[in-house]
């Protein structure tokens, strides 16, 4: 199993929903956040000098199985590619175990369904 985790720009969040729910990943977890990165971006206006370093983003969660793992990374990187510095970056791990709260039941080398 990998867990992917993404980090995009706010505007692509559409899309790349779409895309995943297109390849059958129904349920993920995402969040809105504040990066500082090296975005340059027009830093006046109406006068007035703003911080431009500060990114507003969506990271997007979720586990999946080996072998969807690649169609999801590739879906992520249609849908939220502009081509511009600040696209985001995609991190993949691999998922040893996981534990069910309700049952405390412990899966190693677990297989899941998308």
């Amino acid at each position: 199993m990998k867990k992917i985790e993404t980090i995009i720009r706010s505007i692509q969040f559409e899309a790349v929903r779409k895309a995943l729910l297109q390849l059958g990943i129904e349920f993920f977890t995402y969040s809105e956040l504040t990066g500082v990165g090296s975005e340059k971006r027009d830093s006046h206006f109406r006068g007035t000098e703003y911080e431009t370093r500060i990114i507003p983003r969506i990271s997007i969660s979720f586990v999946c199985s080996d072998e969807i793992a690649q169609g999801a990374v590739d879906s992520i990187l249609k849908a939220a590619h502009c081509k511009e510095q600040g696209d985001g970056k995609i991190y993949i791990s691999t998922i040893d175990e996981i534990v069910n709260i309700k049952t405390k039941e412990l899966k190693n080398n677990v297989t899941i369904k998308n």
